[in-house]
């Protein structure tokens, strides 16, 4: 009987195990899918659109790049500095990428957009810096011009209108990082013009984890600097080692490299299963955060705000420039009526902060509105980055 009953036992531990593993491989191809390639619907946007598409997300594809050009860059938001030792260590907050190289940015339609650097890693023509400067700009990943071709940017749109103009933008910047860039590069073009280009859809959420940041919170010292004009060739060499340890990581991780051990020690199940539960739990914080917005909104600093663009205005002025303030809709907008409520209840609040300073506050959404144009040909899909039409309108 206890034979048996051993046998049983077996047979039923080795059925599950069994099962395990073939679910092991069914997990295998459906994480390799999920973390491997792009969004299904940037996919789907892409084949309607076009014969040609890349469907590798950003950091396999850039993986994928590398092998043809060693020295290809990726598209690096100076916050995510603070995720790198080396920056970390040497108290250095970068606020642009890898200078004069051709960088991967982003993916939004199905093709992968490179741009190549000027040479303090914007997003500009390198020759501009030879020249006298009539407008600089400075904001986020929409001052960048992010996901469109050089050509296709504001700063692009307003060269051809013979505007000389600078764009010292870069992805995810808040108000204190559009500040420091102010300070280490606008003091040095000193244009006449300077508008900050502000995304009424997160750049207020960035100041909020900005301003933990003890370095940037520096910049409200009128006399503060980094010295970043002499700090090109630190950081272009941090950010060159980083890619590649980077790179060599992605090579050999999961799921890109495939693993038996993995299957056979059933690691596959056990991290299918913490992810799961982490995004169960990540998924009820996000609902609950979207049942209080106005809470959220009246929680953001907007004092330190204000006193940020106090600074920036005397930090212009003092050179005998004049700062303006662009604001630029969430595509949220026209797409919810709750959430343009929201829109509005931030939107006058900024406005007031704007003009208290005696600031220039120049509104896109009704130029948007007005023009009747679909959202979706303005903004990617109708909720990403502007696409042509949406730099356009913005450069007009």
């Amino acid at each position: 009987m206890k034979s048996l009953f051993k046998k049983k036992i077996f047979l039923i531990t080795f059925s599950l195990y069994l099962s395990l593993i073939i679910a092991s491989f069914f997990i295998y191809f459906i994480e390799y899918k999920k973390n491997i390639y792009t969004e299904q619907w940037i996919v789907d946007y892409c084949e309607k659109n076009y014969s040609d598409c890349e469907k590798k997300n950003l950091k396999y594809f850039f993986l994928d790049e590398r092998t043809k050009n060693p020295d290809l860059s990726i598209y690096a938001p100076p916050i995510h500095s603070t995720r790198i030792k080396k920056f970390v260590e040497k108290e250095v907050f970068p606020f642009s990428g890898v200078s004069n190289s051709k960088t991967l940015i982003c993916n939004e339609s199905g093709k992968y957009v490179f741009i190549t650097s000027d040479r303090y890693g914007f997003n500009n023509l390198d020759n501009i810096w030879d020249k006298s400067i009539d407008v600089t700009l400075v904001g986020d990943s929409f001052t960048f011009g992010e996901c469109v071709n050089f050509n296709e940017t504001i700063t692009s749109n307003l060269l051809k209108a013979n505007y000389n103009t600078i764009s010292l933008g870069y992805g995810s910047n808040g108000p204190l990082i559009t500040l420091g860039s102010i300070r280490e590069f606008g003091s040095l073009i000193k244009s006449k013009n300077v508008f900050w280009i502000f995304f009424a859809g997160n750049d207020l959420e960035d100041l909020s984890r900005e301003k933990k940041s003890k370095l940037l919170i520096k910049y409200l010292d009128p006399n503060f600097s980094q010295g970043l004009l002499n700090k090109k060739k630190f950081i272009d060499k941090v950010y060159s080692d980083y890619f590649e340890s980077e790179s060599e990581k992605l090579k050999n991780s999961w799921p890109y490299k495939f693993s038996l051990i993995k299957i056979f020690d059933l690691s596959i199940v056990k991290i299918f299963l913490k992810n799961y539960f982490n995004n169960y739990q990540l998924s009820n914080s996000e609902r609950k955060e979207s049942s209080e917005k106005y809470r959220v909104i009246d929680n953001y600093d907007f004092d330190l705000f204000s006193k940020i663009i106090d600074t920036a205005n005397k930090e212009v002025k003092s050179w005998g420039g004049e700062l303006s303030f662009v604001y630029i809709p969430s595509p949220r907008v026209f797409h919810s009526k709750d959430y343009n409520l929201e829109n509005k209840y931030q939107r006058d609040k900024v406005k007031r902060i704007v003009h208290s300073h005696d600031l220039e506050f120049i509104e896109i959404e009704n130029k948007i509105i007005e023009l009747k144009i679909p959202i979706d040909k303005i903004y990617s899909h109708g909720m990403g980055h502007f696409i042509k039409n949406g730099y356009k309108i913005v450069s007009t």
